[in-house]
């Protein structure tokens, strides 16, 4: 079997090669530079175009990238602002109440001088 397939491995180099020499020398004929012509424009128009695509595509992206940065930055901002003005009321309460509970110690503190005097003076 070994001598079939050398056989069969000879004849397939020998077809690869008859076939080589006719492209070889289609290709070099005037109707092969033709072709050869047409086919490397082709492969530089679609490759030009694949360029003009792949350009096309890295400006969108770029766009969406700064689209969302743009977007994460205002959200962090409105997120900030809201946050500030959460501290600011609660200060304000804050603040509010510590007035208020001074008065009412005032108040009672006055109310307890009193009595205490009135104590004192009976």
């Amino acid at each position: 079997m070994s001598n079939r397939n050398n056989s069969r491995n000879w004849l397939a180099l020998g077809f690869g090669l008859l076939a080589g020499g006719a492209l070889g020398y289609y290709l070099n004929t005037d109707k092969g530079r033709a072709m050869r012509k047409k086919v490397s424009e082709e492969v530089k128009r679609n490759a030009d175009y694949a360029a003009e695509k792949l350009s096309q595509t890295a400006d969108q992206v770029k766009n969406q990238v700064n689209n969302l940065a743009e977007q994460a930055q205002s959200s962090i901002s409105s997120i900030t602002s809201n946050a500030q003005e959460a501290v600011d009321s609660m200060e304000d309460s804050f603040e509010k109440g510590a007035e208020k509970a001074k008065k009412k110690t005032k108040r009672a503190s006055n109310h307890i001088s009193e009595m205490v005097d009135s104590e004192q003076n009976s």
